[in-house]
């Protein structure tokens, strides 16, 4: 695989989780891109395919506008989430919509990939590590979210109490959150009036045992969301370019808002905003127009077992990136799953 020289690189225990998933792009990406032209004339079936060559588009195009070309193509130096990262997502996309894997076997890979993460949170907690717990992922917000994610995979009812013990280890509402969605779904797609009890159970009954946090004037997603939409209606066409929210919510800070000088805000915490912030009107139109492209997908086939499960992801991961900053195992899980809602849709 070729080395990507990357500028940014300021972390050197951040090069190797980096460059192994950006560089498998380089030569799969020309494939993937070639391939679109080929399925114009199915605009039906192949509209997934067109919707992101267009999101990718307008990515470059907002960073080529701002003058955030390199920003917007590497990402800030500790996340990495810029379009290079974002070429290697919708690799994912393409293999997961072209290869013919038994489905269990997907589902058991993405269970254990949750239990491994929860054994790893145990064995920080035995060490007499205290506090919030992120495992391998750096960040307890990361590692919830991904726990949430990954319950879709779950066989056995006995182990919930396992991924719920994983997701008090971590101390994150958002992936609380997201586990209840999941359990909700899977258990009660019947009805939609029981479905909502048993969310609203399973918040408040989890809600008994996350710690409480004190919120400080800079920790307050509201005052960040506010500076959020100060800044795309500067800009609320095609907004301030991709990873650029950093330079968005300083151009919007007034002179009372000493806390927030003193802090570095990089996200909106919310993906919406975010996505609004990157791209303005036109890219959030285009993000959700392919959330919904494959959310209807697989509703059509949710009497299919893993459909429905994908179904559950996608729902969980849309209901999670409203409240928090999103990881790359999260964004693989939505890529993952708009892949298969796209083999789904060629199969009718």
């Amino acid at each position: 695989m070729p080395i990507i020289w990357v500028p940014y690189f300021q972390e050197p225990f951040e090069l190797p989780k980096v460059l192994a998933f950006i560089s498998i792009t380089l030569i799969y990406l020309g494939y993937c891109v070639a391939s679109i032209p080929l399925h114009i004339g199915y605009v039906k079936k192949y509209r997934l395919d067109i919707l992101l060559l267009i999101f990718l588009v307008l990515n470059l195009v907002s960073n080529y506008i701002n003058g955030a070309l390199s920003l917007g193509w590497w990402g800030q130096f500790y996340r990495y989430e810029g379009t290079a990262t974002l070429l290697g997502l919708f690799s994912i996309y393409w293999l997961s919509s072209r290869i013919n894997v038994k489905h269990n076997r997907i589902n058991f890979y993405i269970l254990w990939g949750g239990v491994i993460n929860i054994l790893w949170l145990l064995g920080q907690n035995f060490m007499g590590i205290s506090g919030r717990l992120s495992g391998n992922l750096g960040n307890p917000n990361f590692t919830g979210g991904f726990i949430a994610l990954t319950a879709v995979g779950i066989t056995n009812v006995y182990l919930w109490p396992v991924f719920v013990i994983g997701i008090l280890f971590t101390g994150s509402w958002t992936a609380a959150i997201g586990l209840a969605v999941v359990f909700a779904m899977r258990y009660f797609r019947n009805s939609i009036w029981v479905f909502v009890l048993l969310f609203i159970t399973i918040i408040l009954g989890i809600s008994i045992f996350m710690p409480i946090r004190p919120v400080s004037h800079f920790d307050s997603r509201v005052a960040i969301w506010n500076k959020a939409i100060m800044a795309i209606n500067e800009k609320p066409i095609l907004g301030w370019g991709r990873e650029n929210f950093e330079t968005a919510f300083k151009a919007n800070l007034g002179s009372k808002d000493f806390d927030l000088k003193n802090i570095r805000v990089d996200k909106a915490h919310n993906e919406t905003l975010e996505v609004m912030t990157a791209t303005g009107i036109v890219g959030v139109i285009i993000y959700y127009w392919i959330i919904f492209e494959a959310g209807l997908a697989l509703w059509k086939q949710r009497w299919n077992k893993y459909a429905y499960t994908n179904l559950v992801a996608l729902v969980a991961f849309v209901v999670m990136s409203q409240f928090n900053v999103l990881n790359i195992t999260e964004y693989i899980f939505l890529y993952f799953t708009l892949g298969t809602a796209r083999a789904l849709k060629i199969r009718e």
